[in-house]
């Protein structure tokens, strides 16, 4: 273990695991792990366990890239990495569950600013909805209605338009997406400014409403307008 003198953080991972009852946004998605090579069948004298990964890239907690909404933008590798390493804030949204749609608004925003001060610019904001409780139970989390649409936590414009105002770098949220179909207005707004989405977050747990850095680490994928990443967040050890 690294002494604390030398790397004085807390570690904390907000990644879901990933598991064969995961589901994604579309209903057919799914996530296969099938061994290729076995133990009991490699030749060498060192065995091997070889697998082979089938899913699509948009499952799990992931990160979508500009070009997932915007054909010219950036795709997954054309991100620097100072872009996906960046301070973070966490903004409190659970008592959207007791609303009828859900909806995140301008509220929790200035309920966050009058306790904390303005959002920083150039800062990435997790909106924490609690929804990460259903990760486990994917009718749940995905609340399938009558009419098929899908019914979780997400932004109005109005919420989103107060995002864009701060000059953010990115948002990520606990649930299957920041909005919903047919407009997908966060993907349309936020991309086409080059601020990153993260979706499928895990509990943000001991970590502080400010202060904080968070890493996004996607698989390197040329071309790729999205890609499953692990996501840690990074809290100085005297923060806690």
């Amino acid at each position: 273990m690294i002494s604390s003198q030398l790397f004085p953080w807390t570690i904390v991972d907000i990644t879901q695991t990933i598991t064969p009852q995961s589901k994604g946004y579309e209903e057919t998605s799914s996530c296969t792990l099938t061994t290729i090579l076995d133990y009991h069948e490699c030749l060498s004298k060192t065995k091997f366990h070889v697998q082979e990964l089938k899913m699509p890239l948009g499952m799990g907690t992931h990160l979508d890239a500009p070009a997932h909404a915007h054909p010219l933008k950036k795709t997954i590798d054309a991100i620097p990495l100072a872009e996906l390493i960046l301070p973070l804030v966490v903004v409190d949204c659970t008592k959207v569950q007791t609303r009828e749609y859900l909806k995140i608004d301008v509220h929790e925003l200035e309920l966050f600013e009058s306790i904390n001060g303005v959002i920083p610019e150039q800062s990435f904001v997790y909106l924490y909805t609690g929804w990460s409780s259903f990760w486990n139970q994917p009718d749940q989390y995905r609340n399938k209605q009558s009419d098929g649409s899908f019914c979780y936590p997400t932004l109005t414009n109005n919420a989103i338009e107060r995002l864009i105002a701060r000059q953010i770098k990115g948002i990520g949220i606990d649930t299957l997406s920041p909005d919903t179909a047919p407009d997908f207005y966060a993907h349309a707004q936020l991309l086409s400014r080059n601020i990153l989405i993260v979706e499928n977050l895990a509990k943000p747990e001991n970590i502080p409403a400010t202060g904080a850095l968070i890493g996004i680490f996607p698989i390197k994928l040329e071309g790729a307008t999205e890609s499953p990443a692990r996501v840690v967040v990074l809290v100085r050890n005297n923060v806690l």
